[in-house]
């Protein structure tokens, strides 16, 4: 545990090579965010769901999808030992963009939808008494 917090282990060029059992948890992780983005983009295909919702669905099959490829190419760096590649700091970074992608996506769906679908009733609300045009 005394080694997680040097600086030497993130930032090492060189860095040792990692345990088998966490190179497969990372290997598992990574794989499940690409299969799950995989699978969110073909449910989206079939799915009959509202426009806005189908918007915020794509965006979190986008994330997963290519925070997965990213993930597993660090693990084929990490796994080939790659010097400066391999460096455990791009863990970090990998994880720090997860978090502020989940932070936008979070704003999306809880914040920016509901005043979007509030906009949307409301604008039905003054379109009822504006009269239609007769087709011909």
């Amino acid at each position: 545990m005394n080694n997680l917090l040097t600086l030497k282990l993130w930032f090492n060029l060189y860095p040792p090579a990692m345990q088998s059992w966490i190179l497969y948890f990372f290997l598992v992780v990574f794989s499940l965010f690409l299969l799950l983005g995989i699978l969110g983009k073909v449910y989206l295909l079939k799915a009959k769901i509202e426009k806005l919702y189908r918007r915020a669905f794509s965006k979190i099959g986008n994330m997963l999808i290519i925070m997965g490829l990213a993930g597993l190419s660090l693990w084929v760096f990490a796994y080939e030992q790659i010097p400066v590649l391999s460096m455990r700091f791009f863990y970090i970074i990998w994880f720090a963009c997860l978090l502020v992608w989940i932070y936008f996506l979070y704003k999306y769906i809880f914040i920016e939808i509901p005043k979007l679908i509030q906009f949307k009733k409301m604008r039905e609300q003054e379109n009822k008494w504006i009269p239609k045009s007769k087709g011909k």
